[in-house]
């Protein structure tokens, strides 16, 4: 077995330790920075930049969550994406137009996608059609809003 020979796989979880006011609403893309760190075996996910860099070839698995909060009955489209280097996947709730609904949960994983060493993975939070009143909630006692992720199958030709 390829990844018990090179010991622990590479994963994280990290989360939003505070409420970060006012991201996005207005079409604004908002890289989510997951800023407090459970775990990252081989740190390859950067706090600062919300970034997760596979180390090496193989497939990954993700999950995300973000509770966001402030969202008028302007806002009709809310995504969760997990954006990679090579592709960009989604989770869109299409709201009703003129129902405000203050705070909702979205969530969005892949069970398995392929990375190449040194390719990129960060959750984006998008909404539109309103102002840049959206919030995204985080609190330091409590793992609301995460990005999860780690290898689950190593490739033989990968260093």
């Amino acid at each position: 077995d390829l990844d018990g020979a090179l010991g622990v796989p590479p994963s994280f979880l990290a989360f939003v330790n505070a409420v970060v006011s006012n991201v996005t609403g207005d079409g604004t893309a908002y890289t989510i920075l997951f800023n407090t760190e459970v775990s990252d075996t081989q740190s390859n996910y950067d706090t600062s930049t919300g970034i997760f860099t596979a180390p090496r070839d193989g497939y990954y698995t993700f999950a995300a969550r973000a509770l966001v909060q402030g969202r008028t009955a302007a806002e009709t489209r809310v995504d969760l994406r997990l954006v990679t280097t090579a592709r960009t996947l989604y989770n869109t709730a299409t709201l009703t137009a003129g129902i405000a609904i203050p705070e909702n949960s979205m969530e969005i994983s892949v069970p398995r996608i392929y990375m190449k060493k040194n390719e990129t993975a960060k959750v984006v939070l998008y909404a539109a059609n309103g102002t840049k009143v959206v919030d995204l909630f985080g609190d330091s006692s409590i793992i609301a809003t995460f990005f999860s992720g780690g290898l689950v199958q190593g490739s033989p030709k990968s260093n």
